[in-house]
């Protein structure tokens, strides 16, 4: 499960379905796919946060106690409803039938899951969006032991950047997120470019590779895709080809994390002990750079993009390892995301790396933390304790500590 606060000030019509998209993108940063978005709100009104469920975690459930506790976060948020959308593809693009059923499933599966189990928790319909269109579906009881499935007509969604949601964020100084698929799909082209390039040898400090690899990546996404002559970003590649040959080295994951999370150690600290710290210390907050669209959170995207399944065939051998360095990054993104309280977003990249790299040691241990069983010690507001999605935390066993900065 996904879960973020609410931009300040954003008045939301919940029950138009373009509206709620916009919030929820709004809301969590990115653009999300093949999930049910819950906006949650607080009587008598007004939204709070928003959660992503990933539709196979509704969908392969054996029980609608395995999904619905995961809403428990909501309700310590100050929830007691929730407006939904369970969407096939991002919504927008073209969608299959059978996409879009899974949508309707899950979204039934939900509601029935609700209305059984949680029956204080208001949540009037789910918005089923596929295709660039939406249609309500919702549960209206019978009796006691029965309910009858309502599907409405299907309606046109309009462009998100006509919303009100869109506009008040413009107003306000907040960027609406954009979907990354061209973006990729351009760095993935460039891949052979990189592999053609050589790293400087010796490697300089990551900290200094890291600094050139983002610009470096802006210009390779910009070039037009198809584009033959590789002199103008020539050394654009050399500094992205330097930069995953740093990562691809042992503890390349630890360096990078001892990069972006400041928890005093002075190098890189064994993964165990960056999360203790990130579990027992509240102060430790993560900054804007590497919460989702930042530039770092970003940069580390873009890298793995330019990898892209983590196996390296020949086109793609942007380093000498690239799957060593594809885990890097997506065992880093993994707890970055889990510390921005992005649980399902951390599960993904924990499953990735789990396919990718079976024999990866640190895929158990980011599948355990992003299980949300352990939940970091920082709470965004208005959260007063600290909790997982079940509403627990089980305890870490203390790591063997280096010294600290001087």
């Amino acid at each position: 499960m996904t879960l973020s606060t609410d931009p300040p000030t954003i008045i939301l019509r919940p029950h138009e379905p373009a509206e709620l998209l916009a919030q929820a993108h709004l809301c969590l940063g990115t653009v999300p796919r093949d999930s049910i978005v819950l906006v949650g709100r607080r009587s008598p009104g007004g939204s709070a946060i928003a959660a992503r469920i990933p539709l196979e975690v509704i969908l392969e459930a054996d029980a609608p106690q395995e999904f619905l506790s995961q809403l428990a976060l909501l309700g310590q948020h100050g929830c007691d409803g929730a407006f939904a959308v369970s969407l096939a593809g991002d919504g927008l693009e073209p969608c299959t039938e059978e996409s879009r059923d899974r949508a309707v499933l899950a979204g039934v599966r939900l509601l029935a899951g609700i209305t059984g189990l949680l029956p204080g928790f208001d949540l009037p319909e789910v918005w089923v969006i596929g295709g660039g269109t939406a249609m309500p579906v919702l549960l209206e009881p019978v009796d006691d032991d029965a309910y009858d499935l309502g599907i409405g007509p299907q309606e046109p969604l309009p462009p998100l950047r006509e919303t009100l949601v869109a506009l008040q964020a413009a107003h306000a100084g907040l960027q609406m997120p954009a979907d990354e698929t061209a973006r990729r799909q351009r760095l993935l082209q460039a891949a052979s470019r990189v592999s053609a390039a050589r790293a400087p040898r010796p490697l300089a400090p990551l900290s200094l590779l890291w600094e050139r690899a983002a610009p470096a990546l802006s210009a390779l996404a910009g070039q037009s895709p198809g584009a033959t002559d590789p002199a103008p970003s020539m050394t654009h590649c050399e500094q992205v080809r330097a930069a995953l040959e740093s990562l691809s080295s042992p503890g390349g994951a630890e360096e990078l994390l001892a990069l972006l999370v400041d928890t005093g150690f002075e190098g890189p600290a064994a993964l165990e002990t960056v999360l203790w710290d990130l579990v027992n210390d509240p102060t430790l907050v993560p900054p804007a750079n590497v919460c989702a669209g930042g530039d770092d959170y970003r940069t580390i995207e873009d890298l793995r993009a330019l990898l892209g399944d983590g196996r390296g065939g020949e086109d793609h051998r942007v380093c000498g390892d690239p799957a060593a360095a594809w885990s890097a990054l997506t065992a880093a993104l993994s707890v970055l995301a889990w510390w921005n309280h992005r649980f399902a977003t951390a599960g993904d990249l924990a499953d990735a790396l789990r396919e990718a790299q079976p024999g990866d040691p640190l895929a158990p241990l980011l599948a355990r933390l992003a299980g949300s069983s352990i939940a970091p010690a920082w709470q965004p507001p208005p959260v007063q304790e600290r909790c997982g999605a079940s509403g627990t935390v089980r305890p870490l066993r203390a790591p063997r500590r280096r010294s600290r900065r001087r």
